[in-house]
């Protein structure tokens, strides 16, 4: 990343002022977000962005209700240690640098005075560093979730601690390895173990966590000791502290995924070398250590998201004797039939009335039922709209919920509350597949209409870089700026547009600080005469008002106001930055996208992978239309109104140039005899329907 000149003095994205927070949680105390104001650019909210390593490598902006910060605001620049922020209490916070918190939070005993939250208490733990602390944190955190739910307990375990942290330690390892190497193949390598480590996953449940490995990366640890050996080490006491006896590793063929692959055909359909295990999401299957052959290395080919029946995992047991829904085979689904897919109900849908609907939920036990739609009634702010009836509680208690659908076709409605309740882990799982499905449904739909309008667009904007309208626009800056270089200069300096002028105002501050040592001169002289400083001032009027230090006169100081916010005060800066040339390298940088996407094949493609395109057309097309509607906004700039604000304030605080005046549509410098005028011709900015259209889309 490259970072701006390190002044303070000049707009840049390197420096941020923290100015608020907001809350995470409405739950005090706790942990909140640090916010940051960058003025001198944009008075926007920002949040920061943060590396692995904990250091600031940007602020991006944030919609968020911000709690002001009182006192004076602290910057916080790129590079350095990220901003935390915890609030003990209303006007009780610090938002600082996080090790400064840290201290902060050690010194003030939080930690101990929330053991009664042990999420809380274990995220205070960590944050703050103390790992001597940590195991013990982490089992009081899991043994109040059992108390709760001993397979959520379970779940968190083995999912959001011991799978983590696996990872992380796998990570560290390979970057130990590999960081060294100055050659291009061996940080190539690199990147691809990296990438391999979001395919490392968990078997859970029971006394014994087994990790799941890609094949490739446990070739590439091969040698005692493995580091994948040397991580199982550094995770197996965190194991113990969450009642686990020991880890271990199981292999994972390398992946591969197929939409024509048969799976009905052999080896699929009995291989006995196949382990049923929940790997949803992957796409590949685990091997026991004790079928691996030399036809291991073969690559197995399956569908995407292909589920495999978990009726007997104890993940799904909630307690002994309670039968759990059984997890079938869900459809298959291609990218292709995703993007069709029918995920929301209308708002003008009532999903009580779609067919086959059961008023109330079949006993858990009943098995074959699966995510169809979700929904969101919640009425426009001011209008009523009735709840929907739960098929669960059988009352009327929410208005986002889903379509759950039996296999015999019989639907029911229920919220996500009551899906917990009644069908426990098994929701949750189910749920998140379906979110998972939607979220990449609504990639792929963003990824074909971009594909569709983007050849339009460009066809748009290259339509107008060949009819020369940019040169003919950014050709009045140049003429302003060869009549009038010192105004171009002072405008320079006109923070977003605003013209300012130097005024004297009173400084009552200074004034009241004198004043208050007048008195205290009158009131020791008093004193030491024994008598009441007003009766003393009275009687010494004139002799006091003589003595020039001690004289209430005015005290004056010199202060910046802003009289006027030019229009289309962004038009000069763009112009004069080559903005022709420019347009013309993104209409190229367009072209590429144009046949990067008509080129895309998205199945097997990771959602992160999809959403780069996205990000890459989006961040193009933004600086192509904020160019063209700067360049667009010459008109504004040299409106009648603009220009006779601009004279007035040329005259006022003086250019050394000579005089401004604007007449008939004209501004004009008189200068050593000679009369300089400007009367720029209008340059309305192009219709852009298709390109604004394509920008709409992609902010959503």
């Amino acid at each position: 990343m490259t970072l701006a000149k390190s002044n303070k003095d000049t707009p840049s994205a390197q420096y941020a002022e923290a100015v608020a927070y907001c809350r995470v949680i409405d739950q005090t105390p706790g942990f909140v977000l640090p916010l940051f104001m960058d003025r001198q650019s944009t008075n926007r909210l920002l949040t920061q962005r943060v590396t692995h390593s904990g250091r600031i490598e940007g602020f991006e902006p944030i919609e968020a209700e911000p709690i002001w910060i009182k006192g004076a605001a602290i910057s916080a620049e790129t590079g350095s240690e990220y901003w935390a922020g915890f609030e003990w209490d209303t006007n009780d916070y610090q938002v600082a640098p996080a090790s400064a918190l840290a201290a902060t939070l050690i010194q003030r005993g939080t930690i101990d005075e929330v053991v009664d939250r042990p999420f809380l208490h274990l995220e205070l733990i960590a944050f703050c560093g103390l790992t001597d602390r940590v195991n013990n944190a982490l089992q009081l955190a899991f043994r109040s979730l059992q108390q709760v739910s001993p397979e959520w307990a379970e779940y968190w375990r083995d999912n959001l601690v011991l799978l983590p942290a696996f990872r992380t330690e796998v990570a560290a390892a390979l970057r130990a390895r590999y960081e060294p190497s100055e050659s291009a193949r061996g940080r190539e390598r690199l990147d691809r173990l990296i990438a391999l480590i979001d395919y490392i996953q968990i078997e859970p449940g029971g006394p014994n966590s087994v990790f799941i490995i890609p094949l490739e990366l446990i070739e590439e640890s091969e040698g005692p000791p493995g580091y994948l050996d040397i991580a199982q080490v550094n995770v197996l006491k965190l194991a113990q502290a969450l009642e686990i006896e020991g880890t271990g590793i199981r292999r994972l063929l390398a992946r591969e995924i197929s939409a024509t692959e048969d799976l009905s055909a052999e080896p699929y359909k009995s291989s006995s070398r196949l382990i049923p295990g929940h790997l949803s999401g992957l796409g590949e299957i685990a091997l026991g250590d004790a079928t691996l052959g030399p036809s291991a290395s073969t690559k197995i080919t399956l569908y995407p998201e292909q589920a495999v029946e978990l009726r007997d995992s104890p993940l799904l047991s909630r307690n002994p004797g309670v039968a759990q829904p059984a997890i079938h085979i869900n459809t298959v689904f291609n990218d292709e039939q995703l993007i069709d897919r029918r995920f929301w109900l209308s708002k003008d849908e009532d999903p009580e009335t779609l067919p086959a609907m059961l008023r109330r939920a079949r006993p858990p036990e009943d098995t074959g039922l699966d995510f169809e739609h979700i929904y969101d009634r919640k009425p426009a702010k001011g209008h009523k709209e009735r709840l929907v009836a739960c098929a669960h509680c059988g009352r009327r208690n929410h208005y986002r919920g889903y379509v759950l659908r039996y296999h015999d076709g019989s639907r029911i409605l229920i919220g996500k509350d009551c899906g917990i309740k009644h069908y426990g882990l098994w929701f949750h799982q189910k749920q998140s597949t379906f979110e998972a499905h939607l979220a990449r449904a609504n990639i792929l739909q963003k990824i074909r209409e971009t594909a569709r309008s983007l050849p339009m667009a460009v066809s748009e904007i290259s339509d107008i870089v060949d009819s020369r309208w940019p040169q003919k626009a950014a050709n009045l800056a140049w003429e302003f700026k060869n009549r009038f270089p010192k105004l171009l200069d002072r405008l320079s300096t006109a923070d977003r547009g605003w013209l300012s002028v130097q005024v004297q105002e009173r400084d009552y501050e200074r004034e009241n600080r004198r004043d208050a040592k007048i008195d205290e001169k009158i009131r020791r002289r008093a004193q030491a005469v024994g008598m009441d400083p007003d009766d003393y001032f009275r009687q010494n009027r004139e002799v006091l008002n003589a003595d020039e230090s001690l004289r209430k006169t005015p005290i004056f100081k010199t202060a910046t106001k802003d009289v006027y916010r030019l229009a289309g005060h962004n038009y000069l800066k763009v112009a004069l930055s080559d903005a022709p040339e420019t347009l013309k390298n993104i209409l190229s940088s367009l072209n590429e996208q144009v046949r990067k996407l008509a080129d895309l094949r998205t199945d097997g493609i990771k959602d992160s992978e999809l959403r780069t395109h996205i990000q890459a057309v989006r961040g193009y097309v933004n600086h192509v239309y904020s160019i063209l509607n700067d360049l667009g906004s010459a008109n504004a700039f040299f409106s009648t109104e603009n220009m006779k604000e601009l004279a007035n304030w040329a005259k006022t605080i003086g250019t050394n140039e000579g005089s401004y005046s604007f007449e008939s549509g004209t501004l004009n410098l008189r200068t050593a005899g000679r009369n300089l005028p400007l009367k720029p011709e209008p340059v309305a900015l192009p219709d852009l329907p298709v390109l604004a259209k394509l920008r709409n889309e992609l902010r959503r």
